[in-house]
């Protein structure tokens, strides 16, 4: 009985990993924005982004925000003029990865 006790922890611990390991691969291999996303906040204002991606990681001025994601090595530059999307910077470490 013991034995079985063990084999069926061993088994939910394995799979609970392999799911771990699957939600990070998929975190850091993909970009920190899609491409549809970036598409999405062209010209549009604080706002709107805001509520499209959320808080930003970083403010670096008020002009300049900063997406990132945890343990993805990539990151995206939103620039503002006059309070609307001007420039997207995307520094993702695979961009087309869309």
């Amino acid at each position: 009985m013991e034995s079985v006790k063990r084999l069926c922890f061993g088994t939910a611990l394995s799979s609970i990993v392999i799911f771990g390991l699957m939600i990070v691969a998929r975190d850091v291999g993909g970009p920190v924005l899609s491409k549809k996303m970036l598409i999405a906040i062209s010209g549009a204002t604080k706002e709107e982004v805001l509520r499209r991606l959320g808080n930003p990681s970083d403010i670096v001025d008020k002009d300049v925000w900063v997406y990132s994601r945890l343990g993805n090595p990539g990151w995206v530059e939103v620039n503002f003029h006059n309070g609307i999307v001007d420039h997207i910077n995307d520094e993702s470490p695979f961009p087309d990865w869309h």
